[in-house]
């Protein structure tokens, strides 16, 4: 073990980092301040959270963290951007003395929301997104001691399937008398909570925190300040709005049941008046202290028999005679939104008619990512005739545009040129790939329905609780149809895992496939001589030197015995 962590302390280019042993100390820190924090030891807690901000190994994993966002390339106030592993290893370094540390404002944009409205986004510099998730680190593990389990949002292993698997429990059940759904919108959440009762409850080293909270924001070059906001985009953000929501179940009593997904909140009850008065006094009650209220507004209340939308999901009671039993009046289901089908219909449009996206497997390639990922989040739900709607809708728009750009061809040539028959399937688009290789648009027929299996309400910085999370990470990353075929084989294969890392390989972070004996030193591309891994691991694999490493990748059957390039 002195070994491994002296491959860690003595590092000096981020490609030879053993992120496997960077994982297991920042895990075991994590683990330690979890016991101090339930012993009640809060000196304890203090000690070890700045332990574990001033490791290398946290701090590598920060930078990691912030590399393989999808934002990283999106610059901050100052412009700054890493773009070589010295870089990286210079941000490191830096981020081990904190002392003379300054938080920079933000850069506020404006996104798009689904109604037509535009929600701010702060932006912070990558040096700032660093340090945050050098300090998310230290405070996940307390945010999860403290959470309510109807919590589903900004959690590790959560998500806004459990939510819907939880609701899906609860109203589908059929001795529940909560029969009435009550939607609340909590106004301007991030904008309003207060300042003063996050320094005050919010467990980590308070210097820090108030130079977050007091940063500011730059918008069309003026700076502004910020007396109350957490801004939305920063990466420690979601974690302050979680620690502040949470009691909010033990406020509303036993009357009541809520399901909280970050600001956006379903309570069940027995009558509407009870929902309409009662629950909402129990609520804003609650959030007073912590600078915020319900927008009323925006929250309402519906019986499940006229359906009601939460998370892009449309949840409703249908009734069915054969069905009905207690107080249930028939099957309750949960179906895609409509606002979110026509969104996606918008976005396949947009691409099949845009000129500009040449040649034909480029659009195949956008289209496919698009419903690959559409397809994995909704095939949770009741959207078989849903799935085949869309890919009717799919198949009509680009028998449209071949008509409309293939004149020349008749539409018995074009039959043949660009469709194939697959799985009894005749009518499957299919085009070239810049080599040369056959392209297959993805098929929503492809997709089989899976239901969301609710996870089980345990603290994963347990050590007692890392065997069940890492058997339902597996067994998720057994079905899931985001990634081509080849990938999914590969995928089954590892059970979920990166070999180098031994992490999760559908966290996020961008994956490739890895020859073990490189293709120029005779390697080929069957099965046994590929392995997919984190984008960043592969890095590491084909460009570190370091032999205690390459040892261990070869025992791992991740490298083959050869001699590479200087």
């Amino acid at each position: 073990m002195k070994g491994k962590r002296k491959i860690i302390k003595n590092e000096k280019r981020f490609n030879n980092i053993n992120w496997k042993d960077s994982k297991t100390d920042v895990l075991k820190i994590q683990q330690a301040i979890l016991i101090a924090y339930n012993n009640g030891n809060y000196l304890e807690v203090d000690k070890l959270q700045n332990k574990l901000v001033c490791s290398f190994a946290a701090r590598a994993l920060a930078v990691r963290k912030v590399i393989s966002n999808r934002g990283f390339k999106t610059n901050g106030i100052d412009k700054e951007t890493w773009r070589t592993t010295k870089d990286l290893m210079r941000i490191i370094e830096q981020l081990k003395n904190l002392k003379r540390y300054k938080a920079r404002p933000v850069k506020r944009v404006y996104i798009p929301k689904s109604k037509g409205n535009f929600r701010p986004l702060g932006i912070p510099t990558l040096f700032d997104r660093a340090v945050q998730t050098l300090f998310t680190m230290a405070l996940l593990p307390i945010s999860e001691a403290t959470a309510d389990k109807c919590s589903y949002a900004y959690r590790p292993y959560r998500s806004m399937h459990d939510a819907a698997a939880y609701l899906k429990l609860v109203l589908g059940y059929m001795t529940c008398n909560k029969r009435y759904v009550m939607l609340c919108d909590i106004e301007k959440c991030f904008d309003k909570i207060s300042h003063k009762w996050i320094l005050k409850h919010i467990p980590i080293k308070k210097s820090i925190l108030k130079k977050f909270l007091e940063a500011g924001y730059v918008e069309n070059y003026n700076h502004y300040s910020t007396e109350e906001e957490v801004p939305q985009g920063g990466v420690i953000s979601p974690v302050i709005s979680n620690i502040a929501l949470y009691g909010i179940k033990d406020a509303l009593g036993t009357n009541y049941l809520i399901v909280r997904y970050a600001d956006d909140l379903v309570i069940t009850g027995s009558t509407e008046e009870s929902l309409k008065i009662d629950a909402v006094k129990r609520i804003n009650e609650f959030l007073l202290q912590r600078g915020l209220r319900l927008n009323m507004e925006k929250t309402y209340v519906r019986h499940i028999s006229e359906g009601f939308e939460y998370l892009g999901l449309y949840f409703r009671e249908y009734k069915d005679v054969s069905r009905a039993k207690g107080t249930k009046q028939g099957i309750f289901l949960i179906k895609p939104s409509k606002i979110k089908i026509k969104e996606l219909k918008g976005k396949l449009k947009c691409i099949i008619k845009n000129r500009k996206i040449r040649p034909l497997y480029v659009k195949v390639t956008k289209i496919n990512d698009i419903i690959r990922g559409w397809t994995q989040h909704y095939r949770k739900y009741t959207a078989t005739r849903i799935f085949s709607s869309i890919g009717w809708y799919l198949w009509t728009l680009v028998w449209n545009m071949l008509k409309k750009y293939r004149q020349k061809l008749g539409k018995r040539k074009l039959v043949e040129k660009y469709f194939t028959t697959v799985g009894g399937n005749n009518w499957v688009f299919n085009c070239l790939d810049s080599r040369r290789r056959q392209m297959l648009l993805f098929q929503t027929g492809w997709v089989n329905i899976k239901r969301h299996i609710l996870y089980r309400e345990l603290n994963p910085y347990l050590t007692e609780n890392q065997e069940y999370f890492q058997k339902v990470v597996k067994r998720n990353n057994k079905d899931t149809v985001q990634i081509n075929r080849l990938r999914i084989t590969l995928l089954e294969k590892q059970e979920g895992t990166c070999p180098v890392c031994d992490d999760n390989l559908m966290d996020g972070e961008p994956i490739e496939i890895h020859h073990i004996l490189p293709k120029k030193y005779g390697g080929s591309d069957e099965l046994t001589n590929l392995k997919l891994l984190h984008k960043i691991c592969h890095q590491s694999v084909t460009n570190s030197k370091d032999e205690q490493l390459r040892a261990v990748w070869k025992e791992n059957d991740v490298i083959a015995s050869y001699k590479p390039k200087d």
